[in-house]
């Protein structure tokens, strides 16, 4: 079977190198074309995929190939060599690439639906979220803090990520935000506003614990003002354990509207803000605020293969 591999040779270790992860594929059958995600135009090689994709990386790395392959009728799989692994641990997709590749012949299909955000910046698609407060804020500073020092492992990664987080919501203010969902109007003070695809965002925070990213409908995490102990406590418990479930409110819709005055969004892992011209990997909008940020999904956009 012809396949193309899409790899970050900057993820995972020495036995998860092109080298390895081809000779594995070779050895159950596989016949790779290799494409490193570190090359400028590697999405051309998605043009003739053959019968299957691979995505071997982090969030970041299935993140792209998934928004550049919505709709295209072949599947795609994942080897998670990141470390939240947010997707594939949303599919169940868990070990060694060598376990997850001998289950791709059993695998079942599972519908993935994408995320389209029109906004400032024109459009966008996106796999896990969009959102704006406390986790769109910690982006940025999560970047310079990885750029400073090495983690010893991914453990020491992830509670970083949770600490910054927690020392973050702890001097945030909440802003004032209306927003809509499906028609109907909300406002209030949110210190968080997820717009969610999947389950999990980030350091393995399980916003909302029972999203479907098949099921056609985005997941609408709010977090008030008067919820922050309550943030505050979640995140304690997510230093000492990973992936625990949250228990704040989350709406569901099929559309869901807001008015941007400027501030931090993240779209998956982009940055936009029209404030900030201090941080050179934050984009700046086309448009100036305020304007209407509309997010809409592209049902079942996506095949993914899951092994049994």
């Amino acid at each position: 079977m012809h396949i193309t591999l899409i790899h970050n040779p900057n993820s995972g270790d020495e036995k998860h190198s092109r080298d390895e992860l081809l000779n594995l594929l070779r050895s159950h059958g596989y016949e790779p074309a290799y494409q490193s995600i570190k090359d400028d135009g590697w999405e051309h090689a998605l043009d003739e995929p053959g019968e299957m994709v691979v995505a071997a990386g982090g969030d970041g790395t299935v993140d792209d190939v998934m928004m550049r392959f919505a709709e295209r009728g072949v599947p795609l799989g994942i080897l998670p060599l990141g470390t939240a692994n947010n997707i594939a641990w949303e599919l169940g997709i868990t070990g060694e690439p060598a376990d997850i590749i001998a289950g791709w012949k059993t695998a079942r299909r599972k519908k993935f639906d994408l995320g389209i955000a029109k906004g400032p910046w024109g459009k966008m698609h996106f796999v896990e979220a969009l959102g704006v407060g406390a986790f769109a804020h910690l982006m940025p500073i999560l970047a310079a803090l990885g750029n400073r020092k090495p983690y010893e492992d991914r453990k020491d990664h992830l509670q970083n990520e949770l600490t910054a987080l927690k020392v973050l919501v702890e001097a945030s203010r909440a802003a004032n935000w209306e927003i809509e969902l499906d028609g109907e109007k909300l406002a209030d003070e949110f210190l968080l506003l997820e717009v969610m695809n999947i389950s999990t965002i980030g350091p393995g925070l399980q916003f909302a614990p029972d999203a479907d990213p098949g099921d056609g409908l985005l997941d609408v995490v709010l977090i008030e003002e008067g919820h922050r102990k309550e943030l505050m406590d979640y995140l304690s418990w997510c230093i000492m354990s990973s992936r625990i479930p949250a228990n704040f409110p989350v709406r569901r819709a099929q559309r869901v509207q807001f008015r941007w005055q400027g501030s931090m969004v993240h779209v998956d892992s982009s940055l936009w803000s029209a404030s900030d011209e201090r941080m050179k990997d934050v984009k700046k909008p086309k448009k100036k605020p305020p304007c209407t940020i509309d997010i809409r999904l592209m049902p079942q956009a996506l095949e993914l293969l899951v092994p049994r």
